[in-house]
């Protein structure tokens, strides 16, 4: 058994097969999730959180680059960077995953293999700059 007075991986760690968590950091999982799916769901939404809320200080109307913007966390990095007001552009390798990356809120997107980056983020930019890549 692991209790945890306080959030946080590098204090405690979270490897048992019990844990014993303030209420305030309980919530239901989702029914269509088996547990362990319920037990992992968050972490993308953690990693991002911590670069673009913690770290980044993202606010309103900040550019921010998301890159492997198809992955779990670049997903979760979009959806975290519209709620925050922010503009996310986001890169994936190829076209193929652009149409699905645009319907997960970015406000654009750049295939890599395909578009030359520098030359994609002037144009979309063009006076501004990004807060964060």
């Amino acid at each position: 058994v692991c209790i945890v007075p306080q959030m946080g991986l590098s204090q405690n760690g979270f490897y048992a097969e019990e844990i014993v968590v303030p209420s305030e950091y309980v919530a239901l999982k989702p029914a269509g999730l088996t547990f362990a799916e319920g037990a992992a769901a968050w972490m993308q939404y953690l990693t991002a959180y911590g670069a673009l809320v913690e770290i980044a200080n993202v606010q309103k109307g900040d550019a921010v680059l998301i890159t492997a913007a198809s992955s779990s966390v670049g997903l979760a990095a979009i959806q975290i960077v519209n709620a925050l007001g922010g503009i996310p552009i986001a890169t994936t390798l190829t076209g193929t995953k652009k149409a699905a990356v645009l319907k997960a809120g970015a406000a654009h997107v750049i295939a890599t293999q395909e578009e030359p980056l520098l030359d994609s983020l002037r144009s979309i930019l063009r006076e501004n700059n990004l807060k964060i890549a």
